[in-house]
């Protein structure tokens, strides 16, 4: 999910809570929201500077060599595998988006790990290149 897609959300519970402002469930929904919208922003944060680590430090592009399958390093696939097991495992959530300007061996380990957790990714390059991982929804016609 978007950031955009949380904003719509919030503006609807707003707006229901406008209309019934004694209705406790709307408010107990709408502080769930904001718990998630949070949760996600420190995800996508812990994310990001888990995998950028290196790259700030200034190391060669030789040191993600050592990693697993995908060429990078374990501490940073182990932080792709629970960034991307916490975004499967929130029902609230159906989209990820993750920048994109990874290395190649950074976005191959994305590409395997979601597809190892069942999840789906695209590259989208309009308006600014980023990797979108989703889950798979069912059709609304089944």
């Amino acid at each position: 999910m978007m950031l955009s897609e949380f904003k719509k959300s919030r503006d609807k519970f707003v707006l229901a809570a406008r209309l019934a402002p004694n209705n406790e469930e709307i408010r107990r929904e709408l502080q769930k929201l904001d718990g998630r919208v949070e949760k996600f922003r420190a995800m996508e944060r812990s994310m990001c500077h888990r995998m950028f680590s290196d790259a700030r430090k200034g190391l060669p592009d030789a040191v993600h060599k050592k990693g697993a399958s995908s060429g990078i390093p374990k501490e940073e696939r182990d932080a792709i595998v629970q960034s991307l097991q916490y975004f499967k495992d929130d029902s609230s959530v159906i989209e990820m988006p993750i920048p994109g300007n990874l290395s190649s061996s950074e976005i191959a380990c994305i590409e395997e790990v979601a597809h190892d957790l069942g999840l789906k990714t695209k590259l989208v390059t309009d308006p600014e290149k980023c990797i979108k991982v989703f889950k798979e929804v069912p059709d609304e016609d089944d």
